[in-house]
C-alpha cells in the first residue's frame, strides 16, 4: 500500500495471496484503514473487478459486514 499526496508519500506493505488478473488501483489509505479495523477477523477478503470500480472488502469468517471504498483516480 503507498500513498502519495501535496503534504507527503507513505507505504504500507502488506502480505496477501492473489487470485485472478494483477491490477494497479490507488486508494485512500484512511478509508481502508477504517475497514479494517472495522474487521473483526484475522484475515480480510478485499475483491477488485477494475482499477476505476469500488472494491470490497470482508472478513473471510465473519461475512455479516462488507465495506465498499471508492478507488481514487490519479494521473499516472
Amino acid at each position: 500500500m503507498s500513498a502519495n499526496s501535496e503534504i507527503g508519500h507513505v507505504a504500507e506493505t502488506v502480505k496477501g495471496e492473489l487470485s485472478g488478473k494483477e491490477i494497479k488501483i490507488a486508494m485512500n489509505g484512511k478509508f481502508v484503514s477504517e475497514a479494517l479495523k472495522a474487521v473483526d477477523d484475522e484475515y480480510v477478503e478485499m475483491s477488485f473487478n477494475s482499477p476505476v470500480s469500488p472494491f470490497t472488502i470482508e472478513g473471510t469468517e465473519n461475512k455479516n459486514s462488507s465495506y465498499l471504498v471508492l478507488p481514487v483516480r490519479t494521473n499516472a
